[in-house]
């Protein structure tokens, strides 16, 4: 598979399969289209998803420190009007049920970046297609395939929560009018959100300070021995100080002018784009692995999957049955890690990952848990099976999963203060 390939969207092979835009973003393969009574019964699912393809966060002459402007024009392929008519009503609320307001579109509500004034990691046309795909692809399996839901919008049956982005907003909104269609239905579609610094389902240095210097010094210790290659390669090329090289940024760039068919930068060589990628990917994974991995992890995804597996085991007969999350590569990266399925590759746009539980229809005592990402099955590590026992997947993951309190806790732990200090080089944690 190429590069080019790879950072469209997310990417799986076989089967039958949902496109969009040359990319692949879920499979079904043929046992799971034809089901049969005696087969397991779906009891719920939670799908985390990165969100579409969007705009880079920072231009690519800024991030190599030049003065001189950003050809590339992005504002042309973000949606800058209300198009009432392809997506579905998107009311946003607060955890408390409090209404937010309705999600708008458009220029106004657009972040910049600094001096270029360019649309910041806002979602495109193209993220936003991506979005109806995948809603497309989750209507298929949840509603036709598995009658998990009905084909109508039902809020007591959905649970959707989303990042404070817009992109990410966005791209909730475009997978629910996948799922759903794009007229007003008989009952209110809600989608909650919370303030950035209170958000504790991704990995958010701003609020955790454990997390940010875990990764700093993860990276910063490792940080000559895993990317010296590239960083020899790219500071020659590019004449770039080491200071100012931040490969994660620089990827960033080169996969949204990739993905949107725009030009890459003047002298970018496979063989360049290449290392930027590679360097890229090992310096945003480093964080996931080595002597700090489990509270790593804890920081970046543990609130999450102790969520999970809190609504997987709730007794609740009125809880839903299909929870939406719409969030990043900084929550599915660490989510890969932890379930050990980490093939370090950087997530692609709209990837997501599936949490689906089942029961079996001749003994009622009997759950297990399948995991897929971009419609893959995944198997867990400590897990038997794919179709891994529920009892299996609880004790793997309970290694990761940590409520909110303890989350706070760990946040403040003096332990890990100063650890990114012990290093020659300030690294950065990203989103």
């Amino acid at each position: 598979m190429s590069f080019t390939r790879q950072v469209i969207g997310a990417a799986v092979a076989g089967g039958a399969t949902v496109t969009v835009a040359g990319a692949v973003l879920w499979r079904s393969t043929n046992s799971e289209l034809s089901r049969k009574p005696n087969d397991p019964r779906l009891l719920s699912a939670h799908v985390v998803f990165r969100h579409g393809a969007r705009t880079p966060i920072a231009p690519w002459n800024q991030e190599l420190n030049h003065s001189e402007q950003d050809p590339i024009d992005w504002a042309d392929s973000v949606p800058t009007t209300e198009d009432t008519e392809s997506r579905i009503p998107v009311t946003l609320i607060k955890p408390d049920g409090e209404k937010i307001g309705q999600l708008h579109w458009g220029k106004s509500t657009w972040k910049t970046a600094p001096k270029s004034g360019h649309p910041s990691g806002e979602l495109t046309e193209l993220g936003y297609e991506q979005a109806v795909a995948l809603g497309k692809s989750l209507r298929e399996r949840y509603i036709v395939q598995a009658d998990l839901i009905p084909n109508v919008y039902t809020p007591k049956l959905i649970y959707a929560r989303s990042t404070n982005f817009n992109r990410t907003k966005q791209t909730c909104q475009g997978v629910l009018s996948g799922m759903f269609g794009t007229t007003q239905p008989a009952e209110e579609v809600t989608l909650q959100v919370v303030p950035w610094y209170e958000e504790v389902i991704v990995a958010n240095s701003r609020i955790c300070s454990t997390y940010k210097e875990l990764c700093n010094h993860i990276s910063v210790s490792r940080f000559g021995a895993i990317v010296a290659e590239e960083r020899r390669l790219v500071m020659d090329k590019l004449n770039v100080p080491q200071d100012k090289l931040h490969f994660v940024f620089l990827r960033d760039v080169l996969v949204a002018r990739t993905a949107h068919g725009k030009p890459v930068p003047p002298g970018i060589t496979p063989e360049l784009y290449d290392a930027i990628d590679v360097a890229g990917t090992k310096t945003f994974h480093a964080g996931f692995h080595g002597e700090h991995r489990v509270p790593a992890l804890q920081a970046s995804c543990g609130v999450l999957l102790n969520t999970v597996l809190t609504n997987i085991h709730s007794k609740r007969e009125d809880k839903p049955v299909l929870y939406l999350f719409s969030a990043h590569d900084s929550l599915l990266s660490p989510l890969l890690a932890a379930l050990g399925a980490d093939d370090s590759k950087w997530p692609p746009y709209a990837s997501s990952i599936a949490f689906e539980l089942y029961q079996q229809q001749d003994n009622s005592d009997e759950k297990f848990v399948k995991v897929l990402y971009n419609g893959e099955v995944v198997l867990v590590d400590g897990c038997s099976s794919v179709n891994c026992p529920l009892n299996e997947f609880a004790t793997s993951m309970k290694r990761y999963a940590i409520d909110k309190d303890r989350y706070r806790e760990l946040c403040k732990d003096s332990q890990y203060k100063g650890l990114a200090s012990s290093g020659s080089q300030k690294a950065t944690t990203y989103l």
